[in-house]
């Protein structure tokens, strides 16, 4: 039954994979036809574009020779392979009881998103398990923590903000070792494009994710982090000029996106100070509550958070609250996983008024809201 499960999920969602057919003829032709990566060369339609480093091209150039259909279901049923390993190996750490009390809202957050991430078939849960294993393994295997988040920072900007975490936390050889597999393994493709071309796309990489999170943090998506919130109800934006013209204004002030910016900035750095202070004052055995923190906090905080991919990270502070979560929090875990769930039946303006507005925004402060009290609870007092 399983298996038959698992068959199903991974054809439902090789059907679609809008994200891996990027990836798909971006490493074939960048590899074997010589393509340029960040300039569409190879016949993307628009709005679609190649967003990782050359790491990525490599990895994913075994894939590039099988049919498209057959290499998306692979892709897929490696997310069901990894997820599978991932939650088995914190449902140990946590030594939770398994059942419906627990099960039940930890599904409700997460499942709508993964699913989500799963169908587009996007990279970004295989990044999201590096950073994850990286952290649960960090305090006894320090190298190969440090391989897997390196690998994560190599291929996706974001992991980055859990070496400053983990250092905090005490684990500053994992830290360390983290940066140098990710400068190696950022350098390493120039071996296969050579220098000079792999530097300039490097370059042309970054300035194409510098434009991305200068705007309005739009694109398919209503962006769900903090930055994006206020871009839409600060000042206007102009969805005609985006894939989906269909989002409402909904802005109730008129300041200048530089102005929201710096607004933005200063939140985010106050936001991610109180995490990094917390996180230092914590006791060891809060670990696995601080990096739910964690992850909250990188979504909202982040200059972009696109609820198809990037909200998948939350796999892991709503496993921790379903299991940790008690009295008042429990609450704010249930509201979380009903707006999570309530919402994804939902299509046309409905849903994207929702969207617009940060109904995605609001499950995850609630979902931080339920881990808090976990998170300060003292090193002696029960889960």
């Amino acid at each position: 039954m399983l298996a038959l499960g698992s068959f199903a999920l991974c054809w439902w969602a090789c059907l679609f994979s809008i994200d891996a057919s990027v990836y798909y003829p971006t490493s074939y032709a960048v590899l074997l036809q010589g393509a340029q990566p960040y300039q569409g060369s190879f016949g993307l339609p628009w709005p679609m574009w190649y967003r990782y480093p050359p790491l990525f091209l490599i990895l994913f150039f075994p894939l590039s020779l099988l049919p498209f259909r057959v290499a998306a279901f692979a892709w897929a049923l490696g997310k069901l392979t990894v997820l599978y390993t991932l939650v088995r190996t914190m449902l140990l750490r946590l030594e939770v009881r398994q059942d419906w009390r627990f099960w039940l809202p930890a599904a409700a957050v997460a499942a709508p998103y993964w699913a989500m991430e799963l169908r587009y078939g996007n990279a970004q849960f295989y990044v999201f398990a590096l950073t994850a294993s990286a952290l649960l393994v960090a305090r006894q295997r320090p190298i190969l923590a440090s391989g897997a988040l390196g690998l994560g920072v190599a291929l996706k900007v974001w992991p980055l903000f859990f070496v400053p975490f983990l250092a905090l936390r005490g684990r500053r050889k994992a830290a360390a070792g983290a940066l140098l597999v990710a400068v190696v393994l950022t350098l390493a493709p120039a071996a296969v494009f050579g220098w000079s071309q792999h530097v300039r796309w490097l370059g042309d990489w970054r300035a194409q994710e510098s434009r991305i999170s200068a705007d309005s943090g739009a694109m398919w998506f209503p962006s769900q982090s903090v930055y994006g919130l206020m871009r839409r109800h600060l000042s206007e934006i102009d969805y005609a000029a985006m894939p989906d013209p269909n989002y409402p204004s909904i802005h109730w002030a008129d300041l200048s996106p530089e102005a929201v910016r710096w607004i933005w900035l200063i939140a985010s750095t106050a936001g991610c100070g109180l995490l990094f202070v917390g996180a230092a004052k914590a006791p060891p055995e809060r670990d696995v509550e601080w990096a739910g923190l964690a992850f909250c906090a990188l979504v909202l905080f982040q200059p972009f958070s696109q609820k198809q991919s990037a909200l998948v990270v939350l796999i892991w502070p709503a496993i921790v609250a379903a299991a940790r979560a008690r009295g008042p929090a429990r609450i704010a875990l249930y509201a979380a996983g009903a707006a999570a769930t309530l919402q994804t039946p939902l299509a046309g303006e409905t849903q994207r008024l929702l969207q617009v507005y940060g109904l995605d925004a609001a499950v995850i402060v609630l979902l931080a809201a339920a881990l808090l009290p976990a998170a300060l609870s003292p090193s002696d007092a029960p889960g």
